[in-house]
């Protein structure tokens, strides 16, 4: 019983809940963090934008970073702390949020009217410690051609 009490409250402690595109992250307290926030972008599109903020106990909204033009497979340190900060996030909930293009990306192109149809907010997260830095990987959660992924 005690086992499955520690697993659940494990799973709890990663649960999420998406909102307007937003989706919310409880930091573990057992994570080691102290220094660097990474993205790793393992969607297949380009990423116009993130923000990650951390949610305050009043509900507001404080802006940790907001990193843009992150590549397919691109692993961008976005956020680094001195004096082992970043450990002030643990046990903390984030709040995530990505703008991606559907389409490839021209290199001498406007970035600033793109074409809502051109955009995509479907995206899910993954967040893991290593070597004390937080990571968090971008993955897209939404549809290809009004399928599915899992339709083919």
């Amino acid at each position: 019983m005690k086992y499955l009490l520690s697993f659940l409250l494990c799973v709890l402690s990663l649960s999420s809940f998406a909102q307007d595109n937003i989706e919310y992250r409880q930091i573990p307290k057992s994570w080691r963090l102290k220094d660097k926030i990474i993205l790793v972008n393992k969607s297949p599109y380009y990423i116009l934008n993130t923000t990650v903020a951390i949610v305050e106990k009043n509900g507001t909204l404080m802006r940790l970073g907001t990193p843009s033009s992150i590549s397919v497979n691109e692993e961008y340190e976005y956020a680094s702390f001195d004096d082992n900060r970043l450990k002030s996030l643990r046990g903390e909930t984030i709040a995530i949020k990505t703008k991606g293009l559907k389409r490839p990306i021209n290199s001498f192109e406007n970035l600033d009217n793109i074409p809502s149809s051109e955009v995509t907010y479907d995206f899910n997260y993954k967040l893991f410690e290593n070597h004390h830095d937080l990571y968090i990987e971008i993955y897209y959660s939404g549809r290809t051609n009004n399928k599915d992924i899992m339709d083919f």
